[in-house]
């Protein structure tokens, strides 16, 4: 199936939304940063073949050489039925997901930075622990880089009716840009 993408209300629905919207993230980040408050050098990078192996991440850093970074990504949204919230609890419309496990251990200190930055900016932020699920962030943690993953929550992954809210996008930017504004301090 290759039904076009909709919105209804703030609810945008389509295909591949696990690509476009870390895209959409960056896009717009790039569009409304203020580039005399940035506190770190600022890269983007897009990769492909994250579910087969990690391949294009594999390489992302080889000329950059990060000490920390963030992975964009969709996350599970639990707001659907059969699904019990202690199982998911993360829901569309709710701000980002920050994930602290999944198949990799993400670093501590960059998540708990990630955490004070949205508690001084009082936004909300999502947290969750995956048993099986992973992002681009792997590939950088078994090079020693203290990565992250900040997430916006899905629905229906992986079908041609993904659904994100449009609130979590604005919020996702939001965040991230309060994160690169925020004077860098240690993340150890």
């Amino acid at each position: 199936w290759n039904p076009e993408t909709r919105q209804h209300g703030k609810l945008y629905t389509g295909k591949a939304m696990d690509n476009r919207v870390a895209l959409a993230i960056m896009d717009e980040v790039l569009k409304r940063v203020d580039v005399s408050r940035l506190q770190y050098d600022l890269y983007f990078g897009s990769t492909i073949q994250e579910e087969s192996g990690l391949y294009g991440a594999n390489s992302i850093n080889r000329d950059v050489n990060c000490e920390f970074a963030i992975s964009l990504d969709t996350g599970l949204s639990g707001d659907v039925p059969g699904v019990d919230p202690r199982n998911i609890s993360t829901r569309l419309g709710a701000g980002p997901i920050l994930i602290h496990k999944d198949l990799y251990s993400y670093h501590y200190g960059l998540i708990n930075r990630i955490i004070d930055t949205a508690a001084d900016a009082n936004m909300p932020l999502q947290h969750a622990v995956y048993s099986v699920y992973g992002t681009d962030s792997g590939a950088l943690i078994r090079e020693g880089v203290a990565a992250s993953a900040l997430v916006v929550p899905t629905r229906y992954t992986h079908s041609p009716f993904e659904t994100v809210h449009a609130d979590d996008l604005e919020m996702t930017v939001s965040l991230l840009l309060e994160f690169l504004y925020r004077p860098n301090q240690e993340t150890a």
